[in-house]
């Protein structure tokens, strides 16, 4: 059986990047540049303050935005690194934390 990851926290850093902390404890970053670049539902996120919006869907811990954009757990996991491994000197711009 596959694993489903949930977010319980997600923190908006510059330069489109997410700090994402997942419920088995680990904390990565997840790059959405390629997925705004590729448009679709994700262009609007372009706008930055619109980035900064993002927030945890309670029912599935994947991320959401009000624009109607949302990106699975799992797929948020598997393309993030750990956070640990990489020296990222981001700036917060606002946290979201859902127990």
């Amino acid at each position: 059986m596959k694993t489903m990851h949930r977010i319980t926290d997600v923190e908006p850093l510059d330069n489109y990047v997410l700090k994402i902390k997942f419920r088995n404890g680990d904390t990565r970053l997840l790059d959405m540049k390629p997925s705004i670049e590729r448009g679709g539902g994700f262009e609007v996120l372009k706008d930055a303050e619109r980035f900064r919006e993002v927030r945890i869907q309670k029912d599935l811990g994947g991320l959401a935005w009000p624009s109607g954009a949302d990106f699975c757990p799992n797929t948020a996991y598997m393309r993030s690194k750990p956070y640990e491994s990489l020296s990222y000197a981001g700036k917060s711009k606002r946290r979201t934390t859902v127990a």
